[in-house]
């Protein structure tokens, strides 16, 4: 590893976190099988204690990867079948759509393809039945389009993930968690629950004072609740997620009776295209993310939870991959920045953005209108050759609507627009064409959202 990279790296990071506004941030690169970390900024404006290399953050959906992967032990254990229908290890699950439900496999759960609505953030408590106990809420949750026929993220889909693995081994997900990933693997620095975190130094989130504004203030509600562990519950520190890349890279690891964790064929396997995705990748794997930077392939996971934005990103053919965290929801700006960093001076890849091309109003004018899903309303205008879109976050459990700031979107396609200012500035938007050249929806954050 470059004798000098986190002095180098320190400089991108403090440029980038004073110029956002980010109270902390964590980067470690793993890099000729070795891992370096560093630490900027205050775990919390309040406290302002210092981050530290070992520092730890709440990963949000990067845990997805780690659910997924235990889930692909009972893979290899041949106790699941990732092309069995889901009831096969569920039949007491109750859906919206039964007709949509019995086409749905467990290979649909990890790669985002159920059609199924997906988020729900219910307070369920701790107790160790919250997971099961969330199912039940499913039978009232919408059937968006029918498995297979669309990409659209959801959270949902882990909490079926789940539970079946706490079916399948009689045990709690994070027992077995810690019992068949987080132990082999030698992640002692990779926890599950609140109280496990005390102990260690860690970061806590900070959110906007206001939607979209500048001010930022600690996020009091620091923790997920408890049944949405498999889609978005492990914290950890730098150098443990990068242990865990480690192992899917295929440079070692721990080994769970006698055998590495996942088999090559099945950690392999994890990488291969189940579905053509939209805005931040171009496929999606079993639990990966896909893509490409400068002709070479690019999997990973980023996460967002409760005033965290975080990425964790590998170069399978170079053998790399670097964590970096941040204890903001403004982060984002900063990692991409930070990511471009390290895709030149670390991997000699260069990523640029697609080109701006020029559009009249009257060409955009089919993409104008109103468009919704269960937890999203926006309004989508033509302002001077860009779009505009308007958005209203609608939280299903606790009934209230949040307003966000807009966003102007450029046309860099016939249907991908991008933003090219502000904290936005990199965000894709696609949108869908119906067979006759209407539009039928738009993807934000990853969820689809159907014009109306």
């Amino acid at each position: 590893m470059a004798r000098n990279l986190i002095k180098d790296l320190g400089k991108v990071v403090e440029e980038e976190r004073k110029r956002w506004g980010i109270p902390g941030v964590s980067v470690g690169v793993l890099q000729d099988g070795e891992i370096e970390a560093g630490g900027w900024g205050v775990t919390s404006i309040e406290t302002e204690y210092p981050v530290l290399p070992e520092t730890l953050f709440q990963i949000g959906s990067n845990s997805k990867i780690y659910t997924t992967t235990l889930l692909l032990t009972l893979v290899d254990d041949g106790t699941v079948d990732l092309d069995a229908p889901i009831s096969t290890y569920l039949p007491e699950l109750k859906l919206p759509d039964p007709e949509a439900q019995a086409k749905m496999k467990v290979r649909h759960l990890v790669s985002h393809q159920t059609g199924l609505f997906g988020d729900f953030f219910l307070d369920l408590g701790w107790g160790a039945d919250a997971l099961a106990r969330s199912l039940s809420y499913f039978p009232t949750f919408r059937q968006l389009y029918q498995p297979e026929e669309l990409w659209s993220y959801t959270n949902s889909n882990f909490n079926i993930a789940g539970r079946i693995i706490e079916r399948i081994l009689n045990m709690s997900f994070e027992d077995a968690m810690q019992a068949r990933v987080l132990g082999p693997l030698g992640l002692t620095r990779t926890v599950q629950f609140p109280w496990d975190v005390f102990a260690n130094s860690h970061a806590v989130g900070h959110r906007p004072e206001t939607p979209g504004g500048d001010d930022i203030i600690v996020a009091r509600e620091y923790w997920l609740n408890r049944h949405l562990n498999p889609a978005g519950g492990i914290t950890a520190n730098v150098a443990d997620v990068l242990t865990f890349d480690k192992f899917h890279l295929g440079l070692g690891g721990g080994e769970r009776d006698g055998k590495p964790v996942l088999s090559d064929a099945t950690r392999l396997a994890m990488r291969e295209p189940q579905i053509k995705a939209a805005n931040f990748a171009e496929h999606w794997g079993l639990g990966w993310w896909l893509y490409t930077v400068d002709g070479t392939k690019v999997i990973g996971h980023g996460g967002g939870t409760n005033g965290f934005i975080t990425r964790n990103t590998l170069l399978p053919e170079k053998n790399l991959a670097w964590a970096i965290f941040t204890n903001s929801l403004h982060g984002g700006s900063l990692i991409r920045n930070v990511e471009r960093w390290l895709l030149k001076e670390v991997a000699g890849l260069t990523d640029t953005d697609p080109q701006v091309v020029s559009r009249s109003d009257a060409d955009l004018a089919r993409f104008a209108g109103e468009y919704e899903n269960p937890s999203t309303r926006s309004t989508v205008t033509v302002d001077d050759g860009k779009l505009r879109i308007q958005s209203r976050s609608y939280n299903i459990a606790t009934k209230q609507e949040v307003e966000y700031p807009a966003v102007v979107v450029s046309p860099v396609g016939d249907t991908r627009f991008m933003a090219t200012t502000g904290r936005e500035e990199g965000t894709l938007i696609d949108f869908l064409e119906n067979p006759n050249g209407t539009i039928r929806l738009f993807w934000n954050g990853g969820r689809v959202v159907f014009k109306q």
